[in-house]
């Protein structure tokens, strides 16, 4: 990545790099597989990351007015989903499906799903039982959906409910994480087994650096949003370096997707990239990141299944899983 400013080249190396010209299909087929082995009990986790304006949300769900050209990796990878279980009824696999969609912003929680008068108070992030590692947050509209049209209207409800303000690079620029999740319970009675699994794709806020001229809302925003990328950036270094404490609850985002991060899921990181020459220094913090991700491996992931004797199966993660792409 060469810098017009000067002589100075930039080199970064990742598994795949996506042209401006490729279409969102061709994008998709990159993580196809990856969306897929959430049928098979794997948590699944996809980030878009990325400096404002350079296209996190047009890759996660498409423009405002979709249509089968521009439908984003949420629909895609529901579609996927729904198409992957539809063809396992013959061999006696039984699914339920359901999705919520909320939005952190300034590490406060925000159900998507209902208007903000209807908003139940405090969400906060809780686990399931005294006795369970699992997270769940109480009061969050969870709701039943089989089909992928069920799923494009809530991503419509969501997408009218984000919190947005204008930015320099963006009239409305995304101010929040939103992070949809699909939770997935298949069952097998000929067989014994059962599955459960959650696929997670996450819009991630704009990263920016702090400009001088922020007024204190958009500052309280930055710092909140830096902050919060910081820490998932750190927790996913401790996990490849295996350290006994992961900073999970350092920020509400990597304590929301703690059951789907480290060696329990699969993993995969789009980074956005806006190829203008005013970006060039929010591109290479971009690019950094990535690079630093990128050379993250964080270990094998079981599968959530398990059969008469309650014994999880276990496989590798398969290429494809570990680390991000520039988009």
């Amino acid at each position: 990545m060469p810098s017009c400013k000067g002589n100075t080249r930039y080199d970064f190396s990742f598994d795949r790099v996506f042209p401006p010209a490729c279409s969102q299909a061709d994008v998709f087929e990159e993580i196809a597989q990856l969306v897929q082995s959430a049928l098979d009990g794997y948590h699944v986790c996809i980030f878009a990351y990325g400096q404002t304006g350079s296209g996190k949300t047009y890759t996660m769900e498409g423009p405002d007015n979709l249509d089968q050209e521009t439908l984003g990796m949420i629909p895609r990878a529901v579609r996927q989903v729904f198409q992957g279980a539809r063809e396992l009824e013959p061999k006696g696999w039984e699914y339920s499906f359901s999705a919520s969609f909320l939005e952190i912003y300034n590490e406060g929680l925000r159900d998507l799903l209902v208007g903000r008068s209807d908003q139940a108070p405090d969400l906060e992030i809780r686990r399931v039982s005294q006795a369970s590692e699992d997270l769940h947050v109480p009061n969050l509209r969870c709701v039943p959906v089989a089909s992928e049209e069920e799923v494009l209207k809530l991503l419509h409800t969501a997408k009218a409910n984000r919190s947005v303000a204008k930015t320099i690079q963006n009239d409305r620029s995304s101010r929040s994480h939103s992070v949809f999740q699909l939770c997935i319970k298949g069952y097998n009675t000929d067989r014994a087994l059962r599955c459960a699994s959650v696929l997670s794709l996450v819009d991630l806020a704009g990263s920016e650096r702090l400009k001088p001229q922020s007024k204190s809302e958009r500052l309280r925003e930055t710092q909140a949003i830096n902050a919060s990328l910081s820490t998932l950036g750190l927790v996913i270094l401790a996990l490849s370096k295996k350290e006994p404490h992961v900073p999970y609850r350092n920020s509400k985002l990597t304590h929301l997707l703690q059951n789907s991060l480290g060696g329990n899921s699969k993993m995969l990181m789009f980074v956005n990239i806006a190829p203008l020459e005013e970006n060039i220094g929010e591109s290479l913090n971009s690019l950094r990141f990535a690079s630093t991700v990128n050379q993250c491996h964080i270990g094998t992931a079981p599968a959530h299944k398990k059969g008469g004797g309650g014994l999880p199966r276990t496989s590798d993660v398969g290429g494809g899983g570990k680390g991000p792409g520039p988009n």
